[in-house]
């Protein structure tokens, strides 16, 4: 195995089914530190300069809306890595967004978490 490897950037693996227990044990808390961490690692993995994910969150916080915006960019942006790497690729990006409309955020957070875990899981070795 190259050494390279090591040093590339990727996510953290988590379980969904504990994304979903954290977020309602804290009363949403962790949801939000979430969005924060899975923005921070796709920035630091894509080495994108469209992420901000400060920002992101804070507004996501502020705005109920923009987490719809949320989760239709960052769900294209898990699907363009995948595609990159050719592993397994779906594009969530439509069922992310529509989720959080009827209550189910995080629902979409957990179909997400799940398309990240395969992401970090199957990265490309160089």
């Amino acid at each position: 195995m190259n050494n390279n490897f090591y040093n590339y950037p990727r996510g953290v693996v988590r379980s969904p089914i504990l994304v979903l227990v954290f977020s309602i044990l804290s009363c949403g808390i962790y949801f939000f530190y979430w969005l924060y961490a899975t923005a921070n690692e796709l920035k630091m993995y894509s080495s994108r300069g469209d992420i901000n994910p400060g920002l992101d969150t804070l507004i996501s916080v502020l705005c109920f809306p923009y987490i719809l915006y949320w989760f239709y960019k960052y769900s294209k942006i898990v699907y363009e890595e995948q595609t990159k790497i050719n592993s397994f690729a779906t594009d969530n990006s439509v069922i992310n967004t529509l989720l959080p409309v009827f209550g189910l955020a995080v629902v979409s957070a957990i179909i997400m978490q799940s398309d990240l875990n395969n992401l970090w899981t199957n990265q490309r070795m160089y």
